[in-house]
């Protein structure tokens, strides 16, 4: 990545070690450890944060999502949950799993059954909405 978006990582997070950096999409992306969770940042073409990615477990969802996701989807298999953490300063919208959504913060908890993979939003207050099937 240029080294300006470098530069810009390391004012947003300090000295965090090693860094590895890749593109996806539109986004140089670093990807660092910080307080001992692997963690992704995703820079826009202004070299900008638009956020954060980390992994996250199912007890980390908020009793409302828990609760939405066992009614709605009960008979899938919980895969892999991925928390977005937003950069408020900065109002692109995200791509994650090939699709745009509107910048704020989410879960998103992929969901599978035979022969359907499935991922599902989850806002840190609960509301659980469908986000796009995968496969």
């Amino acid at each position: 990545p240029p080294a300006v978006v470098q530069d810009q990582f390391y004012v947003d997070f300090g000295d965090v070690g090693t860094v590895s950096w890749s593109i996806d999409g539109p986004y140089d992306v670093a990807g660092f450890v910080k307080d001992g969770i692997p963690q992704y940042a995703y820079y826009d073409y202004d070299n900008e944060l638009v956020g954060v990615t980390h992994a996250a477990r199912y007890d980390e969802l908020p009793a409302k999502a828990k609760a939405a996701i066992e009614k709605e989807y009960g008979d899938y298999a919980v895969e892999d949950i991925v928390y977005f953490k937003d950069n408020q300063a900065n109002d692109a919208d995200m791509y994650l799993f090939d699709q745009a959504f509107e910048d704020a913060d989410n879960y998103f908890v992929e969901l599978s059954k035979p022969c359907k993979t499935i991922v599902v939003k989850c806002d840190p207050e609960g509301n659980t909405e469908f986000f796009r099937t995968l496969h």
